[in-house]
């Protein structure tokens, strides 16, 4: 499966599990030899005004060859505006 297919799926599955709006794609990686990957991603928890207030979750999503979630988490929270 291509990249940008493996990715788009992955963030979809996620965005319709957490009822979550996405934003932006961190990294995507290998995850073992078995065609699975780990995703990183920041969704919209809290959108603010101006947005440089919102407050992002930064997701760890594993799929699998597919591009199946098999198991995701919330690994931090920042605003928009860090940097950091």
């Amino acid at each position: 499966m291509e990249l940008d297919t493996m990715v788009s799926r992955g963030v979809r599955h996620v965005t319709t599990l957490t009822q979550l709006k996405p934003g932006r794609v961190v990294s995507l990686k290998p995850k073992g030899n078995n065609g699975a990957w780990l995703l990183r991603l920041e969704l919209v928890e809290k959108e603010s005004i101006p947005d440089s207030m919102d407050i992002l979750g930064v997701y760890e999503v594993e799929l699998d060859h597919d591009g199946n979630v098999t198991e995701f988490a919330r690994s931090g929270l920042r605003q928009r505006r860090d940097t950091g």
